[in-house]
């Protein structure tokens, strides 16, 4: 009589994405809730009972197997987030919106994680809504994040894990109106006081030093400063173009009268390039250079309250994203406010081509009295 084989238990596993606990079976994982709680141990042993039932049945018998409609939205959620860590990838790395849909998934999946996925309607995203009113979130993060649930549910039926009908009942919770209900209004972005600058820029690296100073001069995104280049500055004239008006020179080239040449018409930005890119600063970096900065040049004093330190160090710290505000209130001290929505870009890409070229000439008759 031949020896039985003894069955191999999958084992609990940690969903690091989600934060979720699951175990693999029969080529599916099931999540059992939060990674390390009792309640997720519990429902792990009560799934490999019977998992193990099912595999000691009668041969013929049915196994157990979860129907799409019985599917919970810790299944969704843990499914969405690996397809995001594959999508939101930028330059070999996630990009921000990865770590966004993490913020918006979690109360999600601490209110009605275990709850069907066909159960799950407005009245549960609003609860949802709510609890991120309760935890002090300004109105536009929360709509932000509301917003991104609901592509989750999208992404769930294109991939026919959800119904139809409940993406479209969720797409009827409207978003939260300002001055239309009790929820607070994020601060407005100010400039830095002119006084907290010049203290950080003796502290800072020469290359930081160099890229607030360009801020300061032309009003320049972060993003836009750390990744130009030599090669993207036009200095053929007497006043240096910054390449990054991109949007700009392709109506241009849609709209020229004369053709390209086969090489200009074949030319592709590689997509994966054999030499990538030195090491240098993101915005993350950027931002803690400063900050680090901040708090060597306003050092708060020593007995300052845990409370009142906190207070001390959001009104000496500034980031990057400030000194755009600055060049805006000086540009428009000097010159006007259409003067200002020139060189720093309208936020409308449409309207943006509709006055490139008028813009083009005013930004460098602008800035050639600038300085």
């Amino acid at each position: 009589m031949p020896a039985r084989t003894k069955t191999r238990i999958p084992v609990y596993r940690h969903h690091k994405p989600s934060g979720l606990a699951s175990v693999r079976l029969d080529g599916r994982d099931i999540y059992l809730g939060r990674h390390g709680t009792s309640e997720s141990r519990s429902e792990y042993q009560r799934v490999i009972a019977e998992w193990l039932s099912n595999r000691t049945a009668e041969p013929g018998a049915a196994k157990s197997k979860t129907a799409p409609s019985e599917r919970i939205v810790d299944e969704l959620s843990a499914a969405y987030l690996d397809f995001a860590k594959t999508y939101y990838v930028k330059n070999s790395a996630l990009t921000g919106e990865y770590r966004n849909i993490g913020d918006a998934m979690r109360p999600l999946t601490a209110l009605y994680g275990r709850a069907r996925v066909c159960e799950f309607g407005p009245s549960e995203l609003k609860a949802v809504r709510q609890a991120m009113i309760d935890s002090n979130l300004c109105r536009r993060t929360i709509n932000n994040r509301i917003n991104r649930i609901r592509r989750v549910f999208k992404w769930g039926v294109e991939n026919e894990f959800v119904s139809a009908e409940i993406l479209h009942a969720l797409q009827a919770v409207a978003p939260l109106k300002l001055g239309r209900c009790n929820v607070r209004e994020a601060e407005p972005v100010k400039p830095v006081p002119e006084h907290q600058i010049e203290p950080v820029l003796k502290l800072v690296a020469p290359q930081v030093a160099a890229m607030i100073r360009l801020q300061l001069l032309t009003g320049m995104r972060p993003g836009e400063v750390m990744q130009m280049r030599a090669c993207d500055i036009d200095i053929s004239g007497p006043i240096w173009v910054y390449q990054a008006m991109a949007h700009i020179h392709r109506g241009r080239r849609a709209a020229r009268q004369t053709p390209m040449t086969p090489s200009q018409a074949v030319r592709k930005r590689k997509r994966f390039p054999r030499r990538a890119p030195g090491d240098c600063y993101d915005r993350r970096s950027y931002a803690w250079a400063i900050r680090r900065a901040c708090d060597a040049a306003f050092p708060p004093a020593k007995h300052l309250k845990e409370k009142d330190h906190a207070a001390w160090c959001r009104e000496h710290r500034w980031s990057p994203n400030q000194l755009r505000h600055n060049a805006a209130t000086e540009l428009r001290k000097q010159f006007g406010i259409e003067a200002a929505r020139v060189v720093l870009g309208h936020s409308s890409a449409d309207v943006t081509e509709i006055y490139a070229e008028l813009d083009l000439a005013k930004a460098a008759e602008i800035m050639s009295r600038v300085g």
